[in-house]
């Protein structure tokens, strides 16, 4: 995944954890040593680590980037949302009705109950199997938040 213009929008927790992903495997080539990596290379890395770790463990973290760059198409393509909404549905992934209520404001009042119940359904079949690969090649699940190093 490539940067192409850092102002263009918001991103999801997807995107960020696969951009991160990313960013450890090129310092990760870069560096042999723990010698060679300064301190605050080394704190940015543990941080960029526990990020990546943390949205794992986040229902998100059962999505691939292309579920949910398809999951976007087909949200705006056939619901009346807003971007927030959408980055709501993409971060959270609601699988009920109550956590639908939760990140898209006033649900009722803008949707029907045959259209809460197909919204749902979207976001089901986008979510990957924990055991499902990544773009990145990861197998989706959590890495243990260990920063491993050699020295």
């Amino acid at each position: 995944m490539k940067v192409v213009d850092s102002n263009a929008g918001n991103l999801t927790n997807v995107e960020v954890a696969e951009l991160l992903r990313e960013s450890l495997a090129k310092a990760a080539d870069a560096h042999t040593t723990l010698a060679d990596i300064s301190d605050d290379e080394l704190r940015a890395r543990t941080l960029h680590q526990g990020v990546v770790d943390h949205i794992e463990r986040l229902p998100c973290g059962r999505f691939r980037v292309s579920d949910a760059e398809a999951l976007t198409g087909e949200l705006i393509g056939r619901f009346d949302l807003a971007e927030a909404d959408v980055l709501q549905i993409i971060n959270h992934a609601p699988t009920r009705e109550v956590e639908l209520q939760m990140v898209v404001e006033s649900l009722y009042e803008r949707f029907s109950a045959e259209d809460i119940a197909e919204l749902l359904q979207m976001v089901q079949k986008h979510v990957s199997s924990a055991a499902g690969p990544t773009s990145s090649g990861s197998t989706g699940k959590p890495t243990g938040g260990t920063l491993v190093v050699t020295e």
